[in-house]
């Protein structure tokens, strides 16, 4: 059936092939008293089509007056709040389909149709939260296995005598037991514990405890301990957690291996023992980083990440193995 040159598709069509903007197009199909829903979709068969002969005819309301040419464009105006976020040339990053407001989605900032953003490997942010949401992690776990000895620590302490230490060392095994069973005060007392500890030991010119410090810094910062306490946080923040747990096994093994090859040499420094095993770790260290490496791909589909990782297990375990080498070859003359 042969469209009327006046309906709103063939202005559409027309303005298409004039090569009008799609902001243009959709301001004039607004203008033409359509809703949000049919300029989308009006939009979506103009991409899908414009090559094509004219489509069938639609019934889309009272028919304009004919133009002779494409319209100049309309003023801009602001997007309705209910407007598809994407154009006609839209499509979905993984299944390549064309998508309208009401059938796509963005994860990290890339549009998908909502059967591919539903999908854990295209959505693996969401898909990290929903499997973590108010699971205990590795911090609730340290500090709740350790409440009970710092409870006994501090009540041994007040049953030999009122004191400040005892009360606070009691304070802290209470605020991390509370910190385990994931009350929202247990965050509150956690910190709480950390600072007037900290405080009454510069107080008394005690320097203060670092290990408790760096530990409840690094607990209430850790996206996995937000979730535990069901404390939303953003996607870009989630794709990173996801990295960090499920990156590159090769590339955290490296790091490791290279780290610990450097840790042998200071901490044996000047014997065989310390040879040996800084220049074995350091080996090690090579051989996973470069393997770390290759298998990384940040354009896989959840991304393969660890380059940094697989870096620094290079760096540190090349650096080891020829300290490590040196050492032997001065070990080994000594010996002859």
């Amino acid at each position: 059936m042969i469209v009327s040159a006046g309906t709103p598709f063939a202005e559409a069509v027309s303005m298409h092939r004039a090569g009008a903007t799609t902001l243009a197009i959709r301001d004039r199909l607004r203008a033409l008293g359509l809703d949000e829903e049919a300029v989308a979709l009006l939009l979506a068969a103009v991409g899908a089509r414009a090559s094509d002969a004219p489509a069938p005819e639609a019934e889309w309301g009272p028919t304009p007056a004919p133009l002779s040419a494409a319209p100049e464009p309309l003023a801009p105006v602001a997007p309705s709040v209910d407007a598809p976020p994407v154009t006609f040339a839209t499509t979905c990053a993984r299944c390549g389909v064309f998508l309208t407001g009401t059938s796509s989605a963005l994860v990290l900032a890339t549009a998908y149709c909502t059967t591919c953003a539903a999908r854990p490997d295209v959505n693996y942010p969401r898909a990290f939260r929903d499997a973590h949401w108010g699971k205990r992690d590795g911090w609730a776990w340290f500090f709740g296995a350790l409440s009970p000895f710092i409870i006994l620590a501090g009540v041994f302490g007040l049953l030999n005598g009122p004191s400040v230490t005892g009360l606070l060392v009691s304070f802290t095994g209470i605020a991390w037991a509370m910190f385990w069973t994931g009350a929202q005060a247990g965050r509150i007392a956690l910190v709480l514990a950390a600072v007037v500890g900290a405080t009454y030991n510069v107080v008394s010119g005690i320097f203060p405890n670092l290990f408790v410090i760096v530990c409840t810094a690094l607990a209430m910062t850790n996206t996995r301990t937000k979730l535990f306490f069901e404390i939303e946080v953003s996607e870009a923040e989630l794709a990173k957690a996801w990295l960090n747990v499920h990156a590159n096994r090769f590339a955290q093994w490296a790091r490791g291996f290279g780290i610990v090859s450097l840790i042998s040499f200071l901490a044996w420094l000047g014997t065989l023992w310390a040879a040996v095993a800084t220049t074995s770790f350091g080996a090690i260290a090579v051989v996973l980083g470069v393997i770390g490496l290759r298998t990384v791909n940040e354009q896989a589909q959840p991304p393969i990440g660890g380059k940094r990782s697989a870096v620094v297990g290079l760096t540190c375990g090349a650096i080891s193995a020829l300290l490590g080498a040196i050492g032997l070859l001065f070990a080994t003359k000594l010996l002859s």
